[in-house]
């Protein structure tokens, strides 16, 4: 009972792995240029630095609207 136990459990294990590496790697590729034209910004709090890159990016269209 117990060593069924045991292949159960690891058979499942490496299903679990296998269906976690088939869903990474058919992921989209992230994109490298940000879109044309948006309609507002929204900058997550937590650092200085995101707040500078939202304001950054507000000068460059100034008809967005920056939501932190």
């Amino acid at each position: 009972m117990n060593r069924t136990l045991r292949r159960t459990g690891g058979a499942l294990l490496v299903l679990w792995l296998g269906g976690l590496f088939w869903f990474v790697t058919s992921l989209p590729a992230p994109r490298q240029t940000p879109p044309a034209a948006t309609d507002g910004i929204v900058v997550l709090t937590g650092g200085a630095a995101r707040i500078e890159a939202g304001l950054s990016l507000l000068r460059s269209d100034p008809k967005a609207r920056l939501l932190i």
